[in-house]
């Protein structure tokens, strides 16, 4: 359906940084090649050490899990 109304027609797709791959992966399974235009990048000046226990980096442990577990998913349907 996707690709029917897209075409071979160009297209950004935008999502937070962490959830590209995941979003990648799912749109080309459709036959459809976005161009990524990640955002929401972590922020560089933070120092992990110091601050893995603050509740922002639980909350990112969190996405980064989900995503994760939503890569191997995908995985595990393509091997159906």
């Amino acid at each position: 359906a996707i690709q029917k109304r897209l075409g071979d027609q160009p297209f950004l797709l935008v999502t937070s940084a962490y959830h590209m791959p995941r979003a990648m992966k799912i749109f080309e399974s459709m036959g459809v090649h976005p161009i990524p235009a990640p955002g929401d990048f972590n922020d560089p000046n933070e120092d992990g050490v110091t601050s893995i226990l603050r509740g922002k980096q639980l909350r990112k442990t969190e996405k980064a899990v989900h995503e994760y577990i939503g890569l191997l998913w995908l995985e595990v349907k393509s091997l159906l």
